[in-house]
């Protein structure tokens, strides 16, 4: 569900905001609201670790109508909650300047580095991932807006991670790599490093 209002984000990067609800048939599972921003101009989700502000809630499953709808209520609030954090914690990065040592880093502290003895094709997929992330953040036109920023610097590891990542399919990769955003944790576990790294406590 798109909310009415979107972020601009330093007055110029617009982020839509939507909530998605999760259910199980059985009720085996507690019933959850996430806060989904979208980043429009390359449409990658967001997946920020705010200290203090969770991004996905839950309600238990109950008899009892308007306690249900009261907890609807309260999640909905903690949601606008987290967005407007959200928005402070990315006007923030927008105003900070990153260098190429410094999207270096961040892509070290996001997905490791290969260890000297490690394989060559081990050695092979982190230069191929290195160089695609660099070229997001340093030519990319998703970026045009937005470069040599921090902001930037995180756009460009959601871009990779929602767009670029590889994936093991038989099938069309664009279309496995947006099922694996939708079905799998890994993505948002990449994302969040990436934005913890940016925004140390």
């Amino acid at each position: 569900m798109q909310l009415p209002d979107s972020l601009t984000v330093g007055g110029t990067d617009r982020v839509d905001l939507n909530i998605a609800a999760l259910n199980s048939h059985d009720g085996s599972s507690a019933f959850r609201i996430l806060v989904t921003p979208v980043r429009v101009v390359c449409a990658n989700t967001q997946s920020a670790a705010l200290r203090n502000h969770e991004s996905s809630f839950s309600i238990r499953h109950t008899r009892n109508a308007k306690a249900a709808v009261q907890a609807a209520r309260d999640a909905l609030g903690l949601t606008f909650t987290y967005v407007d954090s959200f928005q402070v914690e990315a006007e923030r990065l927008i105003q900070q300047t990153m260098t190429d040592a410094a999207f270096d880093a961040l892509i070290d502290a996001t997905f490791g580095k290969a260890e000297a003895h490690a394989t060559k094709r081990v050695r092979e997929t982190e230069r191929r991932r290195r160089s695609r992330l660099h070229w997001l953040f340093a030519d990319a036109d998703t970026q045009a807006g937005i470069r040599d920023t921090a902001w930037a610097g995180y756009q460009a590891v959601a871009e990779y991670v929602d767009h670029y990542a590889p994936v093991r399919t038989k099938g069309d990769e664009k279309t496995a790599r947006a099922t694996r955003v939708l079905t799998s944790d890994d993505p948002d576990r990449i994302k969040r490093r990436a934005w913890t790294a940016l925004t140390p406590a």
